[in-house]
């Protein structure tokens, strides 16, 4: 089975040659071939196809780059409300734990005073 370019007679290098045009481009669009390499009816056709898929794969990478900018935009914003309400759940944790603690301060405190009159009171007067 032949390739398209065997059907149609294209050379390789040509092909190359012209490939390597395109890359070269500044703009990375697709550039214009000038008239003068191409006189073939058929070529014409098929490098105007070439050209048209090519502006759609750049417009389709354009769409994909913008859909992951907008992508990374969102999932930043949430990962920072996440972030956010993590720092103020813990933040009410903290004040939460500290006041147990001081809670558990006092309780020993008492504790320690209740100790030392029971054991006053058990022990005989100095």
């Amino acid at each position: 089975m032949m390739t398209k370019t065997e059907e149609l007679g294209i050379d390789e290098k040509f092909i190359d040659s012209i490939v390597d045009e395109v890359l070269r481009s500044k703009d990375l669009g697709v550039q214009e071939i000038s008239e003068g390499y191409v006189s073939d009816p058929n070529l014409k056709k098929e490098i105007s196809k070439l050209k048209a898929k090519i502006v759609a794969l750049e417009n389709k990478l354009g769409n994909y780059a913008n859909n992951y900018k907008i992508s990374t935009v969102e999932i930043d914003r949430q990962m920072t409300e996440q972030r956010e309400d993590l720092v103020n759940e813990l933040e009410k944790q903290v004040v939460e734990l500290r006041g147990q603690i001081e809670d558990l301060r006092t309780a020993m405190v008492r504790l320690g005073s209740e100790v030392r009159r029971i054991k006053d009171s058990f022990s005989p007067s100095r």
